[in-house]
């Protein structure tokens, strides 16, 4: 038994020992590892760095394009009123020389006021297509 015994304090040191080289030699391993794995840190850091830059780039550059989109799509809308202003007021002084051509006048507050909407539209329609065209640059 005392046979025993000494065999299994023998195997316990044996693994002591072979522990304790398997930490060394890793311990010699990691400080051997640590600059490469600074370095490779330092480079993955400026890549998610720059890749971050990017998307807000792309971000950025996505609204914008949105914006002028809903700009342009606003300007088209109100040229298409304008268009729609402008026939109401043809078929308005139509209607006044064929009933009475003496009674047409550019007085009659009726005509007036048409081509006052008709004015405020083209300035909206400038002013829409001026703020595309700055943002789209």
């Amino acid at each position: 038994m005392k046979k025993t015994a000494k065999k299994l304090m023998q195997k316990k040191a044996a693994v002591s020992l072979r522990g304790k080289s398997v930490l060394k030699k890793g311990r010699e391993k990691m400080q051997e590892l640590r600059p490469v794995w600074e370095r490779a840190r330092k480079k993955l850091g400026a890549t998610a760095e720059a890749a971050g830059k990017s998307a807000e780039r792309a971000v950025e550059k996505t609204v914008t394009m949105a914006t002028v989109a809903g700009l342009k799509l606003k300007a088209r809308r109100s040229r298409q009123d304008l268009r729609d202003q402008l026939a109401d007021l043809g078929g308005w002084v139509y209607e006044l020389a064929k009933r009475n051509p003496q009674a047409l006048s550019p007085t009659d507050p009726e005509i007036i006021g048409m081509i006052g909407r008709i004015r405020e539209k083209e300035r909206e329609i400038a002013e829409l297509e001026e703020k595309a065209k700055s943002l789209g640059k």
